[in-house]
C-alpha cells in the first residue's frame, strides 16, 4: 500500500483501481506463500512463515473484512473466503487453522525506535495487531475444546537464553529455508555474529529513553515513538502475561 500512496488514506477515499491492485497484491503474496508452503512440505520439511501481524490486517475496519479477503483454493477443507468476528486479517479462518502459530512480541520502548529506524510508517507503532490476532487464534482454539493458549514469546526470554527456544516442538532437522524478504530485515540478521544482550528491555524507563528518541529522530517524531510505545503498555503487558516461560 505504501507503493501505492494509499498509507496514509482511508479506504474509503481510494480508487477502484487501487482496491484492485491492493486486492492483486494480497493475493500475489497469498499464492507465492503457498507455492513455498508445497515445495517446503514435498521436501519433507517443516515449513516457517514470519509476518508482521500488521501487514496480515485488513485495510479497513476490522468489522468490515469480506472486501479485501483472499480466496481459498479447493484444497482447504473449507474453500472459499469465510471469516469469522474477530478475525482481524486478510486470511480466512481455515487459512489461519492450518498454521501452528508463534507469536514474538518485544518491548515497545525497543520495538518502536527499531521500526522508525527501518523506515515503516509511524501508523504501524502499534501492537493493537498483535493482540487482535493472537486473541482470534485463543478464542478459536478454545471454542474447539483444546484447552492450550497459542505460543507466544518474548525477546527478552529469548536473548536471555532462559531454554524457552527448546521448549518449542520443532525438529530442526526438517526446518525449511526461509523465504527471502527485504535486505534492509535481513542485513543485521545475515551479519549477526549471535545473540545481543543488550537488547533486552529488562526494566527499561520510557522516560528516560524519550531523552534519546528525540536526539535520535527529532522532537516531533521523538514525542510520536514516546505516545505510541506508552499506548501499546497495555496491548504489551496482555500478551506477555500468555507466553511461553522457560525450564
Amino acid at each position: 500500500m505504501r507503493s501505492l500512496g494509499l498509507s496514509d488514506r482511508p479506504v474509503s477515499e481510494w480508487s477502484a483501481k487501487a482496491k484492485a491492485q491492493v486486492m492483486e497484491s494480497f493475493h500475489g503474496s497469498f499464492n507465492a506463500l503457498e507455492h513455498y508452503v508445497a515445495q517446503g512440505e514435498a521436501d519433507g520439511k517443516l515449513v516457517f512463515a514470519k509476518e508482521h501481524c500488521n501487514f496480515l490486517e485488513v485495510p479497513s475496519s476490522p468489522l468490515d473484512t469480506k472486501a479485501f479477503t483472499v480466496q481459498l483454493p479447493d484444497r482447504y477443507a473449507k474453500p472459499g473466503d469465510v471469516v469469522s468476528v474477530g478475525n482481524p486479517t486478510v486470511l480466512p479462518d481455515e487459512f489461519l487453522r492450518s498454521w501452528i502459530p508463534i507469536f514474538l512480541i518485544r518491548h515497545p520502548a525497543r520495538l518502536f525506535p527499531s521500526l522508525c529506524r527501518a523506515l515503516l510508517e509511524f501508523h504501524r507503532m502499534s501492537l493493537r495487531g498483535t493482540r487482535r490476532l493472537y486473541d482470534w487464534y485463543a478464542n478459536d482454539i478454545r471454542s474447539r475444546g483444546s484447552p492450550s493458549d497459542p505460543i507466544l514469546l518474548d525477546s527478552d526470554d529469548v536473548i536471555n537464553e532462559t531454554g524457552v527456544i527448546e521448549q518449542l516442538p520443532a525438529q530442526e532437522s526438517k526446518l525449511a529455508q526461509a523465504s527471502s524478504s527485504d535486505d534492509l530485515f535481513l542485513d543485521t540478521l545475515m551479519t549477526s555474529s549471535g545473540i545481543q544482550s543488550d537488547k533486552v528491555a529488562g526494566n527499561i524507563n520510557i522516560d528516560e529513553e524519550a531523552i534519546k528518541w528525540r536526539a535520535d529522530f527529532g522532537d516531533a517524531v521523538g514525542a510520536l515513538v514516546e505516545r505510541c510505545v506508552k499506548e501499546a503498555m497495555l496491548d504489551y503487558n496482555h500478551l506477555k502475561s500468555t507466553r511461553l516461560l522457560g525450564v
